[in-house]
């Protein structure tokens, strides 16, 4: 639970923000207040929809200044990788195990 609020702290921090209906779900804007990117948080896991790689490691990269994280928060494009599964995205936008 602590390792969570510390990155609840971090996301909000950054500019995230924490949906209302679901607590632990988080969304970045831009500047133009279009969605960018999405994060879906279960205790240590997350699932992260980014709209490019970089965008998704410079996120990676400033939550490892403040939280240990493991091997596996790494950007890799059109894959993911939640509950220690590896899914793919598809060119069409969906996704398969």
């Amino acid at each position: 639970r602590l390792w969570w609020l510390q990155l609840r702290s971090i996301l909000l921090g950054i500019g995230y923000v924490q949906s209302r209906y679901d607590p632990t779900l988080f969304m970045g804007y831009n500047d133009a207040g279009d969605l960018i990117s999405i994060i879906m948080t279960h205790v240590d896991d997350l699932l992260i929809g980014f709209a490019n790689t970089q965008e998704a490691n410079t996120l990676r990269d400033k939550i490892k200044e403040k939280l240990t994280v493991g091997k596996h928060m790494k950007a890799k494009e059109g894959w993911l990788t939640f509950f220690g599964k590896e899914y793919q995205q598809l060119s069409d936008g969906t996704v398969q195990s």
